[in-house]
Formats: C-alpha cells, structure tokens, sequence
C-alpha cells in the first residue's frame, strides 16, 4: 500500500505542474544523463537541490522520461539512449522486484534507476525487449 500511495503521490506532483515536461525526450535525457552521476545526500554526497529534492531537475527529468519511455513502449536500446545503462537489472518474481509495484514482480525483468540512492528508484518493467510500464519505489518516510 505505501507503495501504491507513493507511486499516487509522485503522479499527483507530476500532473499538477503544467511545467514538468516541457521540452522534447532528447531534452529530458540530456538533463538526466548530465545530473545522472552527481552524488548527492541520498548516496554519500552533500545535499544538492537538484538531485535530491523531490521535483528536482533529475527528478522532473525521470518523471518526463519515465512518462514517455512507458506510452512510447521504447525499446530497450532506446531506453539505453535516453537513460544510459540501469543501476540494477533485477529478475523478476525476486525479492528486489517486491519493492516495486505488483504488476514488476510478475515481469520477466525490471530495470532499475537510481534518483536518490537506494532510497528512491524508478523501476521499468521489461517484457519482450520493450518497455511496458514505468514504477517508482520511494521510501516512503
């Protein structure tokens, strides 16, 4: 349930700033990719408004991504492209993919972003080398 509420929370944020995905994909991945290895609070590096507070510009940068990749149902190779290799690559049903949505658990394979660490994660579900669904799992505190 923390979950579902989490996931609720980030589309809520999402769909109530007329801003949030302003741009093009190419847009959206050039910022990601740029913030992608900045280390902030959540991952042993100093605090960073950009990486570490919730609507940030890597966070608003996976959101768009995240909203596009799954409508588009991208390819994984486009995928790559956009968001560079994932932080885990997690085989599913497993106890790593519990930590998503259900509808991840079932998947063959879900591929997993880092935002804030460890903490909280974009998850895409893999099926048939596309792309079909985008899940957060946020720690929820």
């Amino acid at each position: 349930m923390r979950h579902v509420i989490s996931w609720l929370l980030a589309a809520s944020t999402f769909c109530s700033s007329a801003l949030a995905c302003v741009g093009q994909v190419e847009d959206w991945s050039r910022s990601y990719l740029a913030l992608r290895s900045v280390r902030g609070h959540f991952d042993g590096g100093a605090w960073t408004a950009s990486v570490d507070r919730w609507g940030g510009e890597r966070h608003r940068a996976m959101l768009c991504l995240a909203t596009h990749v799954s409508a588009e149902a991208a390819a994984t190779a486009q995928l790559l492209r956009w968001m560079g290799p994932p932080h885990e690559r997690l085989r599913c049903p497993s106890t790593g993919c519990q930590a998503f949505a259900a509808d991840a658990a079932l998947a063959g394979e879900l591929w997993v972003y880092h935002w804030r660490g460890q903490h909280d994660r974009l998850g895409f579900v893999i099926t048939r080398g596309r792309v079909s669904a985008a899940t957060w799992a946020h720690a929820g505190e």
